[in-house]
């Protein structure tokens, strides 16, 4: 290897600049191979639409099935408290926590 010094590295002509290098990103990223480790990836037949329910679509799914989470039983006497969906136990006037 050669001895350099600061003078040499003023007097010497600056090495030719190479060209700018100019790449599709997306491309290179479709190219690359993908290990689906966890199992993220989803086909075209296991995909569901998360879409508002819309009268005007007429998705007969939505309307054949109705939403669990809105749906509320109520005056069901029942032995087991009720969890509802605000996250009362649907027990009126027995507060234990009252000492």
């Amino acid at each position: 290897m050669a001895d350099l010094s600061l003078a040499d590295a003023l007097t010497e002509p600056s090495p030719d600049i190479e060209g700018e290098i100019k790449r599709d990103f997306i491309a290179t990223l479709e190219a690359e191979a993908f290990d689906d480790v966890v199992g993220e990836t989803v086909g075209k037949t296991d995909y569901i639409p998360l879409l508002d329910v819309d009268e005007k679509t007429g998705n007969s799914e939505s309307k054949k099935k109705p939403c669990s989470e809105t749906s509320q039983v109520e005056d069901t006497p029942s032995s087991k408290p009720t969890l509802l969906a605000n996250g009362g136990h649907g027990i009126e006037g027995s507060d234990t926590t009252e000492a």
